[in-house]
Formats: structure tokens, C-alpha cells, sequence
């Protein structure tokens, strides 16, 4: 996926693309687990219920030991701002989101060539991909910045609550992309 002229629906919702990958009998600090994820995946799946003005794709990608029909099955029933797909490109996602969630991948690195916010959640706030401040409730324009890395459940509740009363503001705002 190279670094295209976006093409973002500016149309009545706000889109939120979370994409990672999966590893398996890695003991590696930066991965997430299959047990993590799916924790991501519930605790960001709830938040959005919530939501008015936003909405999440789940680009999943599935291997032998976690399948596409496995996840359907354990995330159950979706809230009809919530889709998870699994054979749209990448880069057709991207373009048309208006912020990457992920843990860990290089999809960080896409999003932020592509101009992209990124938030970065996961894997319990043991890492950020990106080294920075974890988020704080503060002001609003505390959620207006290219690479957010928030730690913790209620932090991602308090990140999304803001994000949705002030989602108009995301998406018209000019991200400094710089100095990534």
C-alpha cells in the first residue's frame, strides 16, 4: 500500500479501522496473544455500543489456530456500528478510515505514511509501538494528535466518549504527520 490522495467519506459517521495480526507460541514482549486480542476486540466492541458517531471495522486476519468463524462466533452479536471483514484490502480500508486502531504492526507505520491517525491499544498498556505519553482525560483537543496510546479499559472508554462527542473536529483536523 503506498501513500495515496485520501479519498475519506466525510459522510455521518467517523471510521475507526482496527487491524493487527495474530502470532501464535511467540513469546515476544510486542505481540499481542489470541487471548488478547479477543479481550481488545469485546472491551472496544462494548465501548462502541455506546457510540453514536463512530463506527469499527475489525479487518481480521485469520490463521489455522484462530479462524474467521471462531471470532464470529465468540464476539456473538455486533452493534450495527461495529463490522468485521476479512477479505477487503488493507489499503482500501485505510483509505477510507478516519483513524488505525493497533497493537502492534506494521499497518502503524501504513496508517501514518497514508496521514492517518493511529491509536494504539492492546496487549493490557504493556507497550507502545510508537514511544509516547499514555492518554488522559483532559480537554478535548487531547484526542487531536497523529499516535495515541492509551494503556488501559476505562482510558479507551474515556478516548472513545470524547472522540464521539467531538468527532466532526477529528476528522476536519489538520494532523501534523512530520515526523513520522
Amino acid at each position: 500500500y503506498n501513500n495515496q490522495s485520501k479519498s475519506k467519506n466525510k459522510g455521518s459517521k467517523l471510521t475507526v479501522l482496527h487491524a493487527g495480526t495474530i502470532k501464535i507460541g511467540t513469546k515476544r514482549f510486542l505481540y499481542e496473544t489470541p487471548d488478547e486480542l479477543l479481550e481488545t476486540f469485546q472491551e472496544t466492541i462494548k465501548i462502541f455500543s455506546t457510540c453514536l458517531n463512530i463506527k469499527l471495522i475489525i479487518k481480521f486476519r485469520q490463521i489455522k489456530e484462530f479462524s474467521f468463524k471462531s471470532l464470529k462466533t465468540l464476539l456473538g452479536t455486533l452493534p450495527d456500528n461495529v463490522s468485521l471483514v476479512r477479505d477487503v484490502p488493507f489499503g482500501e480500508l485505510l483509505d477510507s478510515s478516519h483513524l488505525l486502531m493497533s497493537f502492534s504492526s506494521t499497518t502503524i507505520e501504513e496508517a501514518l505514511i497514508n496521514d492517518t491517525p493511529v491509536l494504539l491499544y492492546g496487549g493490557k498498556g504493556r507497550y507502545s509501538h510508537i514511544p509516547t505519553q499514555p492518554f488522559k482525560l483532559g480537554n478535548a483537543d487531547n484526542i487531536l494528535t497523529p499516535v495515541t496510546f492509551v494503556d488501559n479499559r476505562k482510558s479507551l472508554a474515556e478516548y472513545f466518549t470524547v472522540l464521539d462527542k467531538n468527532y466532526a473536529k477529528f476528522i476536519d483536523h489538520q494532523f501534523d504527520f512530520s515526523r513520522y
